[in-house]
């Protein structure tokens, strides 16, 4: 009797060990968040880091309420240059180097880490690997990275509003903000809240009562009432308060 208890009892620990996430495992899950699309553009056919969106892996509500956010922690790493890269490889050869590249990419790796590891948490896995502490920021840090992601712009001298990773005004900041707080910024505007058409609205109101002021000083004008609105302010923060437990840091949020 002894020895099957001894014997239920070992396998048990290796089956709580087979559930533990260790860094390396969910380092190596990158490849559940990620995957190279094919594309046709101009009649080229084109490469692109894109977000899996289906529900198919222990991820499937993290890729589903995340899929802004990790598209622009993917922007901010600068995946989208190894892309040419690959274009003559066959298909499995193209994923198994943008894998590699993904696995090894520090700013994924202190991004996306963390981020895995509390949304495993929540779900009820068991995690091993040690986190350090989440920074704190308050609303004056967010406001101004989220002001920068509605961009107004002359596209061959015609108007255009961008809200993407690829096409916004966070090069206008002193400094490059975190890179948590500007992936949270494009996913709480991108949301699908009732506010947002409303700041579309007043762009292009205040552009069509502007249109002779030059294009820099009116984006300026336009972040500027935005870093100041307190509509996008609560929108941030009901967003922050509804995710609050996974993100990979810490908002006061009546700052």
């Amino acid at each position: 009797m002894k020895k099957w208890t001894l014997v239920l009892l070992a396998m048990c620990s290796l089956l709580l060990s087979a559930g533990d996430y260790s860094e390396e495992k969910i380092i190596n899950d990158f490849d559940k968040l990620f995957r190279l699309e094919t594309f046709e553009y101009e009649g080229n056919k084109m490469l692109h880091v894109a977000v899996i969106e289906a529900d198919v892996s222990e991820y499937g509500e993290l890729l589903k309420h995340f899929n802004q956010y990790l598209s622009m922690i993917s922007q901010l790493a600068g995946t989208y240059k190894i892309v040419d890269s690959l274009k003559n490889l066959a298909s499995t050869e193209a994923e198994a180097a943008l894998l590699a590249r993904l696995r090894a990419d520090p700013l994924l790796k202190k991004e996306l880490l963390p981020l895995m590891a509390r949304y495993l948490q929540a779900k009820g896995h068991s995690v091993s690997m040690a986190m350090e502490p989440r920074p704190t920021y308050d609303m004056k840090a967010l406001m101004p990275v989220a002001a920068r992601f509605f961009y107004p712009h002359l596209v061959d001298s015609k108007f255009k509003i961008h809200i993407c990773v690829g096409f916004n005004g966070l090069n206008s900041l002193n400094s490059a903000p975190p890179a948590a707080l500007a992936a949270f910024s494009l996913q709480a505007i991108m949301s699908g809240r009732p506010e947002f058409p409303e700041f579309i609205k007043h762009i292009k109101k205040s552009r069509a009562e502007k249109e002779d002021m030059d294009i820099q000083v009116f984006q300026k004008e336009i972040w500027e009432w935005l870093e100041n609105n307190p509509k996008l302010k609560n929108m941030l923060g009901e967003e922050y308060e509804k995710r609050k437990d996974i993100l990979p840091f810490i908002l006061v949020v009546g700052v």
